[in-house]
Protein backbone atom coordinates (compact mmCIF):
# COMPACT_ATOMS: atom_id res chain seq x y z
CA UNK A 1 0.00 0.00 0.00
CA UNK A 2 2.73 2.33 0.80
CA UNK A 3 4.51 1.42 -2.51
CA UNK A 4 1.38 2.80 -4.36
CA UNK A 5 1.09 5.93 -2.78
CA UNK A 6 4.70 6.26 -3.22
CA UNK A 7 4.08 5.79 -6.86
CA UNK A 8 1.23 8.30 -7.09
CA UNK A 9 3.30 10.63 -5.48
CA UNK A 10 6.05 10.82 -7.60
CA UNK A 11 3.58 10.67 -10.68
CA UNK A 12 1.77 13.37 -9.54
CA UNK A 13 5.48 15.53 -8.64
CA UNK A 14 6.06 14.39 -12.14
CA UNK A 15 3.05 16.08 -13.96
CA UNK A 16 3.50 19.01 -12.39
CA UNK A 17 7.07 19.64 -13.14
CA UNK A 18 5.58 18.88 -16.79
CA UNK A 19 2.92 21.49 -16.11
CA UNK A 20 5.55 24.20 -14.90
CA UNK A 21 7.79 23.31 -18.41
CA UNK A 22 4.44 23.99 -19.89
CA UNK A 23 3.96 27.24 -18.38
CA UNK A 24 7.26 28.10 -18.69
CA UNK A 25 7.00 27.99 -22.58
CA UNK A 26 3.97 30.44 -23.31
CA UNK A 27 4.57 34.08 -22.37
CA UNK A 28 1.45 34.76 -22.35
CA UNK A 29 0.22 32.70 -19.52
CA UNK A 30 2.93 33.34 -17.17
CA UNK A 31 2.11 37.34 -17.31
CA UNK A 32 -1.63 36.41 -16.80
CA UNK A 33 -0.11 34.32 -13.50
CA UNK A 34 1.83 37.41 -12.81
CA UNK A 35 -0.92 39.47 -12.90
CA UNK A 36 -3.36 37.43 -10.60
CA UNK A 37 -0.64 36.68 -7.76
CA UNK A 38 0.32 40.58 -7.89
CA UNK A 39 -3.79 40.72 -7.39
CA UNK A 40 -4.73 38.04 -5.45
CA UNK A 41 -1.81 37.15 -3.89
CA UNK A 42 0.30 40.07 -2.79
CA UNK A 43 -2.92 41.00 -0.65
CA UNK A 44 -3.30 37.87 1.07
CA UNK A 45 0.70 37.86 1.64
CA UNK A 46 0.47 41.46 3.42
CA UNK A 47 -3.10 40.91 5.13
CA UNK A 48 -1.67 37.96 6.96
CA UNK A 49 1.77 39.84 7.72
CA UNK A 50 -0.20 42.47 9.15
CA UNK A 51 -2.27 39.70 11.02
CA UNK A 52 0.22 37.84 12.79
CA UNK A 53 1.61 41.83 14.10
CA UNK A 54 -1.72 42.63 15.44
CA UNK A 55 -3.00 39.25 16.81
CA UNK A 56 -1.12 39.98 19.88
CA UNK A 57 -2.72 43.05 20.71
CA UNK A 58 -6.23 41.53 19.84
CA UNK A 59 -5.42 38.47 22.01
CA UNK A 60 -4.55 41.07 25.14
CA UNK A 61 -8.13 42.83 24.24
CA UNK A 62 -9.87 39.92 24.50
CA UNK A 63 -8.11 38.53 27.68
CA UNK A 64 -9.46 41.92 29.14
CA UNK A 65 -12.80 40.79 28.50
CA UNK A 66 -13.66 42.55 25.58
CA UNK A 67 -15.58 41.11 22.26
CA UNK A 68 -13.80 39.82 19.52
CA UNK A 69 -15.42 42.79 17.06
CA UNK A 70 -14.58 45.18 19.30
CA UNK A 71 -11.46 43.62 20.10
CA UNK A 72 -10.11 44.05 16.65
CA UNK A 73 -11.41 47.17 16.01
CA UNK A 74 -9.41 48.37 19.06
CA UNK A 75 -6.48 46.75 17.81
CA UNK A 76 -6.45 48.02 13.90
CA UNK A 77 -7.17 51.32 15.41
CA UNK A 78 -4.37 51.39 17.57
CA UNK A 79 -2.57 50.16 14.74
CA UNK A 80 -3.05 52.19 12.09
CA UNK A 81 -2.66 55.38 14.46
CA UNK A 82 0.56 54.35 15.09
CA UNK A 83 1.60 54.01 12.07
CA UNK A 84 -0.04 57.46 10.93
CA UNK A 85 2.00 58.97 13.38
CA UNK A 86 5.08 57.38 12.83
CA UNK A 87 4.85 58.37 9.13
CA UNK A 88 3.85 62.22 9.95
CA UNK A 89 6.42 62.41 12.51
CA UNK A 90 9.27 61.11 10.36
CA UNK A 91 7.94 61.77 6.92
CA UNK A 92 9.60 65.63 6.91
CA UNK A 93 13.31 64.66 7.89
CA UNK A 94 13.25 61.76 5.78
CA UNK A 95 12.84 64.30 2.72
CA UNK A 96 15.33 66.99 4.07
CA UNK A 97 17.83 64.47 5.11
CA UNK A 98 17.64 63.13 1.81
CA UNK A 99 18.21 65.91 -0.23
CA UNK A 100 21.16 66.60 2.75
CA UNK A 101 22.48 63.29 1.78
CA UNK A 102 22.31 64.09 -1.61
CA UNK A 103 24.00 68.11 -1.29
CA UNK A 104 26.78 65.91 1.42
CA UNK A 105 27.80 63.14 -1.04
CA UNK A 106 27.58 65.32 -4.37
CA UNK A 107 30.06 68.10 -2.18
CA UNK A 108 32.39 65.51 -0.30
CA UNK A 109 33.29 64.25 -3.91
CA UNK A 110 33.70 67.43 -5.73
CA UNK A 111 36.18 68.17 -3.15
CA UNK A 112 37.35 65.09 -2.48
CA UNK A 113 41.50 65.35 -1.45
CA UNK A 114 43.84 63.48 -3.51
CA UNK A 115 47.11 65.46 -2.40
CA UNK A 116 46.49 63.22 0.63
CA UNK A 117 47.53 60.11 -1.53
CA UNK A 118 50.52 62.00 -3.81
CA UNK A 119 52.65 59.49 -3.85
CA UNK A 120 49.98 57.18 -4.86
CA UNK A 121 48.83 59.37 -7.32
CA UNK A 122 51.70 59.73 -9.24
CA UNK A 123 52.42 55.94 -9.82
CA UNK A 124 48.62 55.39 -10.92
CA UNK A 125 48.70 58.25 -13.50
CA UNK A 126 50.91 56.26 -15.33
CA UNK A 127 48.51 54.11 -15.78
CA UNK A 128 44.85 55.47 -15.52
CA UNK A 129 43.22 58.77 -15.94
CA UNK A 130 42.50 60.03 -12.17
CA UNK A 131 40.66 62.77 -13.12
CA UNK A 132 38.26 61.03 -15.68
CA UNK A 133 37.64 58.24 -12.94
CA UNK A 134 36.52 61.34 -10.55
CA UNK A 135 34.37 62.75 -12.71
CA UNK A 136 32.61 59.64 -13.81
CA UNK A 137 32.39 58.93 -10.13
CA UNK A 138 30.99 62.31 -9.13
CA UNK A 139 28.45 61.76 -11.90
CA UNK A 140 27.24 58.28 -11.41
CA UNK A 141 26.85 58.98 -7.83
CA UNK A 142 24.90 61.89 -8.40
CA UNK A 143 23.02 60.30 -10.90
CA UNK A 144 22.86 56.81 -8.19
CA UNK A 145 21.31 59.60 -5.17
CA UNK A 146 18.93 61.47 -7.35
CA UNK A 147 17.73 58.51 -8.49
CA UNK A 148 17.13 57.01 -4.87
CA UNK A 149 15.03 60.48 -4.42
CA UNK A 150 12.56 59.78 -7.37
CA UNK A 151 11.88 56.06 -6.27
CA UNK A 152 11.11 57.97 -2.82
CA UNK A 153 8.87 60.15 -4.86
CA UNK A 154 7.58 57.54 -6.89
CA UNK A 155 6.71 55.08 -4.19
CA UNK A 156 4.69 58.01 -1.99
CA UNK A 157 2.80 59.11 -5.32
CA UNK A 158 2.00 55.29 -5.93
CA UNK A 159 1.02 55.09 -2.19
CA UNK A 160 -1.56 57.37 -2.52
CA UNK A 161 -3.13 55.51 -5.54
CA UNK A 162 -3.45 52.54 -3.81
CA UNK A 163 -6.32 53.61 -0.97
CA UNK A 164 -8.13 50.82 -2.19
CA UNK A 165 -5.63 47.89 -2.27
CA UNK A 166 -4.85 49.57 1.62
CA UNK A 167 -9.22 48.89 2.39
CA UNK A 168 -8.16 45.62 0.75
CA UNK A 169 -5.24 44.41 3.33
CA UNK A 170 -7.36 45.83 6.23
CA UNK A 171 -10.26 44.17 5.03
CA UNK A 172 -8.23 40.82 4.55
CA UNK A 173 -6.49 40.86 8.40
CA UNK A 174 -9.87 42.29 9.57
CA UNK A 175 -11.08 38.91 8.70
CA UNK A 176 -8.38 36.92 9.93
CA UNK A 177 -8.21 38.38 13.43
CA UNK A 178 -11.89 37.56 13.49
CA UNK A 179 -12.27 33.76 11.97
CA UNK A 180 -8.83 32.47 11.93
CA UNK A 181 -9.96 29.41 13.90
CA UNK A 182 -12.53 28.80 11.41
CA UNK A 183 -10.21 29.73 8.65
CA UNK A 184 -7.43 26.80 9.85
CA UNK A 185 -10.85 24.69 10.37
CA UNK A 186 -11.80 24.42 6.93
CA UNK A 187 -8.32 23.74 5.96
CA UNK A 188 -8.21 20.96 7.94
CA UNK A 189 -11.64 19.74 6.16
CA UNK A 190 -10.64 20.12 2.93
CA UNK A 191 -12.17 17.33 0.74
CA UNK A 192 -9.37 15.84 -0.75
CA UNK A 193 -7.65 15.53 3.10
CA UNK A 194 -7.72 11.66 4.22
CA UNK A 195 -6.32 12.58 8.04
CA UNK A 196 -7.87 15.42 9.32
CA UNK A 197 -6.42 15.60 12.78
CA UNK A 198 -2.96 15.10 11.36
CA UNK A 199 -4.02 18.12 9.01
CA UNK A 200 -5.03 20.32 11.68
CA UNK A 201 -1.70 19.93 13.77
CA UNK A 202 0.43 20.65 10.69
CA UNK A 203 -1.70 23.49 10.54
CA UNK A 204 -1.24 24.72 14.24
CA UNK A 205 2.71 24.27 13.93
CA UNK A 206 2.93 26.34 10.71
CA UNK A 207 0.53 29.12 12.54
CA UNK A 208 2.74 28.96 15.76
CA UNK A 209 6.11 29.07 12.73
CA UNK A 210 4.58 31.74 10.70
CA UNK A 211 3.55 33.86 14.44
CA UNK A 212 7.02 33.07 15.49
CA UNK A 213 9.23 34.25 12.43
CA UNK A 214 7.07 37.59 11.70
CA UNK A 215 6.80 39.14 14.94
CA UNK A 216 10.63 37.50 15.99
CA UNK A 217 11.99 39.22 12.44
CA UNK A 218 10.61 42.11 12.90
CA UNK A 219 11.82 42.64 16.83
CA UNK A 220 14.93 41.66 15.43
CA UNK A 221 14.60 44.07 12.80
CA UNK A 222 13.67 46.95 14.59
CA UNK A 223 16.74 46.24 17.70
CA UNK A 224 18.76 46.53 14.77
CA UNK A 225 17.38 49.34 13.26
CA UNK A 226 17.97 51.51 16.45
CA UNK A 227 21.25 50.15 17.06
CA UNK A 228 22.51 51.30 13.36
CA UNK A 229 20.58 54.87 14.13
CA UNK A 230 22.35 55.53 17.26
CA UNK A 231 26.06 54.58 15.84
CA UNK A 232 24.72 57.04 12.57
CA UNK A 233 24.16 59.48 15.40
CA UNK A 234 27.37 59.15 16.89
CA UNK A 235 29.39 59.17 14.06
CA UNK A 236 26.92 62.37 12.87
CA UNK A 237 26.86 60.43 9.23
CA UNK A 238 24.17 62.10 7.18
CA UNK A 239 20.84 60.57 5.75
CA UNK A 240 20.83 58.68 9.35
CA UNK A 241 16.75 58.54 9.08
CA UNK A 242 16.63 56.96 6.05
CA UNK A 243 19.79 54.39 6.60
CA UNK A 244 18.21 53.17 9.72
CA UNK A 245 15.02 52.56 8.25
CA UNK A 246 16.77 50.98 5.07
CA UNK A 247 18.12 48.38 7.77
CA UNK A 248 14.96 48.25 9.50
CA UNK A 249 12.73 47.08 6.12
CA UNK A 250 16.20 44.78 4.49
CA UNK A 251 16.64 42.96 8.03
CA UNK A 252 13.23 40.80 7.43
CA UNK A 253 15.67 39.28 4.71
CA UNK A 254 17.47 36.64 7.12
CA UNK A 255 21.32 36.78 7.47
CA UNK A 256 21.82 39.14 4.08
CA UNK A 257 19.39 41.47 4.50
CA UNK A 258 21.79 43.57 7.04
CA UNK A 259 24.75 43.04 4.55
CA UNK A 260 22.97 44.53 1.68
CA UNK A 261 21.97 47.40 4.41
CA UNK A 262 25.49 47.95 4.71
CA UNK A 263 26.23 49.05 0.74
CA UNK A 264 25.09 52.60 0.49
CA UNK A 265 26.49 53.68 4.32
CA UNK A 266 29.95 52.90 3.02
CA UNK A 267 29.32 54.43 -0.73
CA UNK A 268 28.84 57.36 1.38
CA UNK A 269 31.39 56.56 3.92
CA UNK A 270 34.25 56.11 0.83
CA UNK A 271 33.79 60.01 0.18
CA UNK A 272 33.93 61.09 3.62
CA UNK A 273 37.66 59.46 4.35
CA UNK A 274 39.22 56.40 5.51
CA UNK A 275 38.54 57.13 9.55
CA UNK A 276 34.97 57.09 8.83
CA UNK A 277 35.13 54.28 6.59
CA UNK A 278 36.92 52.39 9.99
CA UNK A 279 34.48 53.93 12.25
CA UNK A 280 31.18 52.74 10.15
CA UNK A 281 32.74 49.33 10.52
CA UNK A 282 33.20 49.25 14.10
CA UNK A 283 29.40 50.41 14.65
CA UNK A 284 28.49 48.02 11.81
CA UNK A 285 30.28 45.32 13.77
CA UNK A 286 29.10 46.08 17.29
CA UNK A 287 25.83 45.95 15.82
CA UNK A 288 26.11 42.46 14.55
CA UNK A 289 27.45 41.16 17.79
CA UNK A 290 24.78 42.53 19.82
CA UNK A 291 22.28 41.67 16.99
CA UNK A 292 23.92 37.77 16.85
CA UNK A 293 24.88 37.48 21.17
CA UNK A 294 22.23 38.69 22.78
CA UNK A 295 18.94 40.06 20.61
CA UNK A 296 18.35 36.97 18.26
CA UNK A 297 18.95 34.24 21.04
CA UNK A 298 16.38 35.95 22.79
CA UNK A 299 13.76 36.80 20.35
CA UNK A 300 14.29 34.33 17.85
CA UNK A 301 14.53 31.29 20.39
CA UNK A 302 10.87 30.21 19.55
CA UNK A 303 11.45 30.94 15.99
CA UNK A 304 11.31 28.07 12.97
CA UNK A 305 14.74 26.56 13.63
CA UNK A 306 16.64 26.23 10.39
CA UNK A 307 20.80 26.32 9.58
CA UNK A 308 22.37 29.52 8.90
CA UNK A 309 24.37 27.71 5.88
CA UNK A 310 20.24 26.46 4.98
CA UNK A 311 19.04 30.19 5.35
CA UNK A 312 21.45 31.49 3.06
CA UNK A 313 21.17 29.17 0.03
CA UNK A 314 17.28 29.69 0.27
CA UNK A 315 17.33 33.47 0.38
CA UNK A 316 20.05 33.32 -1.95
CA UNK A 317 18.36 31.17 -4.58
CA UNK A 318 14.99 32.69 -4.65
CA UNK A 319 16.60 36.36 -5.08
CA UNK A 320 17.84 35.19 -7.94
CA UNK A 321 14.72 33.63 -9.33
CA UNK A 322 11.97 35.42 -8.01
CA UNK A 323 13.78 38.95 -6.95
CA UNK A 324 13.30 40.65 -3.79
CA UNK A 325 9.52 39.27 -2.63
CA UNK A 326 11.00 35.75 -3.35
CA UNK A 327 13.78 36.53 -0.56
CA UNK A 328 11.70 37.96 2.19
CA UNK A 329 9.01 35.13 1.50
CA UNK A 330 11.28 31.47 1.01
CA UNK A 331 12.25 31.07 4.55
CA UNK A 332 8.65 30.96 6.15
CA UNK A 333 7.47 29.39 2.87
CA UNK A 334 10.20 26.48 3.14
CA UNK A 335 9.71 26.08 6.83
CA UNK A 336 6.16 25.14 6.39
CA UNK A 337 6.62 22.92 3.56
CA UNK A 338 9.33 21.13 6.14
CA UNK A 339 6.54 21.11 8.63
CA UNK A 340 4.50 19.07 6.05
CA UNK A 341 7.04 16.59 5.40
CA UNK A 342 8.31 16.28 8.92
CA UNK A 343 4.34 15.40 9.80
CA UNK A 344 4.13 13.13 6.86
CA UNK A 345 7.12 11.30 7.63
CA UNK A 346 5.98 10.64 10.94
CA UNK A 347 2.51 9.47 9.71
CA UNK A 348 4.13 7.07 7.64
CA UNK A 349 6.16 5.22 10.20
CA UNK A 350 3.04 5.08 12.37
CA UNK A 351 1.50 3.39 9.26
Amino acid sequence: MNKKNILINLLIYNLLLLLIILFSKTPLLIILIKKLLTAIFLPIVIGAFLYYLIRPLRNIFLKKGFKIRFSIFLSLLISCLVFALLVSSISRSLVNQLYLLIDRVSYSIKNFDLTKFNDINAWLENYIDIDNIKSSLLQQSQNYIYKIGSIFKIVLDFGWNLFANVILFLLITYHLLKDDKKFKKSLSNLPFIKNHSQAETIINKADDALFNYITGQASVAFCLAVLVFIGYLILNFPGKLILAISTFILAFIPFLGFFISMIVPYIIALTLGIPMIIKLTIVFMIAQTIKGRFVVPLIMSRAMKIHPLTDIFLVIGAATLFGIPGAFLVVPIYAILKIIWENREIDLDKS
